[in-house]
């Protein structure tokens, strides 16, 4: 499993202010509760595995910024 250390913290989405945390161990989270694992490739792609389900995305951090898809990040201080 490949993670990137730029994704690890809390992020909170603009537009609905939900926050979603990446942990060093490969685990994420949303709202506080353990949503499932992540991890990343060297394509600029990030898996979530969450409830038997697998879903991948690009992603592309830029400073205090994430992008996910569609959705844009900001990292909390």
């Amino acid at each position: 499993m490949k993670l990137d250390s730029n994704l690890i913290g809390t992020w909170v989405q603009q537009q609905k202010g939900t926050e979603i945390e990446f942990g060093k161990e490969g685990i994420f989270y949303r709202v506080g509760n353990d949503a499932g694992s992540y991890s990343v490739s060297e394509t600029g792609k990030i898996k979530f595995i969450s409830e038997g389900e697998v879903n991948t995305v690009t992603y592309k951090v830029d400073g205090d910024t994430l992008v996910i898809g569609e959705q844009t990040f900001k990292k909390k201080k």
